[in-house]
């Protein structure tokens, strides 16, 4: 019971909203200092991946590329990984540096993500979209997403390579459909576009991973709004299941959080670690390796 205690004492909801707070100040999750560059709350604790930071606030800048010699070519430093692009003429060897002299569309890995072409006497590599360099082997990448505007904040990143994407939603007290933009094959993100309109009282209560919030009497100063999970997870909560709208527009702090059912020995993570609290109900907490995600760390990223 004792270590269920201590989750209960350390709930917070999942949020991506960084430090942004309540009007008293009092922050949104129960990560003080805040997570930045698209880093997750969850139990008082920053997570870090998929992005490519790392530190207590996932702060702190990782350079995949600081102890990579690509040779002939420089080293691209992507999301928790790094690729090689080569100088023109040669092309990536088994270890993905630039060892390998390019004579002909016969070469290996001439052009690894693209059409080949030297009929002219000279390879020409016609790269796949999202892929660019010499011979097509860097993937798209572009950074860092756009700030979020001034109404809304990033909520989710599913990564920074072509394809890949980042949400945005509205801000507490603002509603409005959530915006999505994508990382295009030029290597920039589209443009945030997201309208978010005042609602009366303290507008939608926040989210719950792998559960649900109800407002039966609507979102009015001294409404209730009610928490529950998915089928399958269990709510730990200090306060109880429910939270009230301030007359502060604000709503309260919700302390709790969805927890997956199970023991450890079970193996419930697929690919991560595992941590189990015992209590009424027993339940585990996945630690996702990265490149992972989801409550049994079974979707890759």
């Amino acid at each position: 019971m004792l270590s269920a205690w201590l989750v209960l004492m350390a709930g917070c909801y999942v949020d991506r909203s960084g430090a942004d707070g309540f009007a008293d100040g009092t922050p949104r999750t129960g990560c003080v200092d805040g997570c930045q560059n698209g880093g997750v709350c969850v139990g008082a604790e920053c997570l870090c991946a998929p992005v490519d930071f790392e530190g207590p606030t996932c702060g702190e800048w990782i350079d995949d590329c600081e102890n990579v010699d690509c040779g002939n070519g420089e080293c691209v430093d992507l999301v928790r990984d790094w690729v090689c692009g080569c100088d023109e003429s040669y092309a990536t060897d088994e270890s993905g540096r630039c060892t390998v002299e390019i004579k002909d569309c016969l070469t290996p890995n001439a052009c690894i993500n693209g059409e080949c072409d030297d009929s002219s006497g000279n390879v020409v590599c016609t790269c796949e979209p999202g892929y660019a360099g010499t011979n097509c082997a860097e993937p798209v990448n572009c950074g860092k997403p756009p700030e979020a505007p001034s109404n809304a904040v990033e909520f989710a990143l599913s990564g920074t390579e072509f394809g890949e994407t980042a949400t945005y939603v509205c801000r507490p007290g603002l509603q409005g459909e959530a915006a999505i933009v994508s990382c295009q094959a030029d290597g920039e993100w589209g443009d945030v576009d997201i309208t978010c309109v005042n609602v009366p009282g303290c507008g939608p209560a926040p989210q719950l991973q792998y559960g649900h919030v109800l407002t039966p009497a609507g979102t009015d100063v001294g409404d209730l709004a009610y928490y529950s999970c998915d089928p399958g997870f269990f709510l730990l909560s200090f306060l109880g299941n429910a939270i009230q709208c301030l007359d502060t527009e604000e709503w309260e702090p919700f302390y709790g959080s969805c927890y997956l059912i199970g023991t450890c020995d079970q193996d419930p993570c697929e690919n991560g670690a595992c941590s189990e609290f015992p209590g009424a109900v027993t339940v585990v907490e996945c630690n996702c390796a990265p490149g992972w995600s989801g409550p049994r760390c079974a979707t890759e990223i």
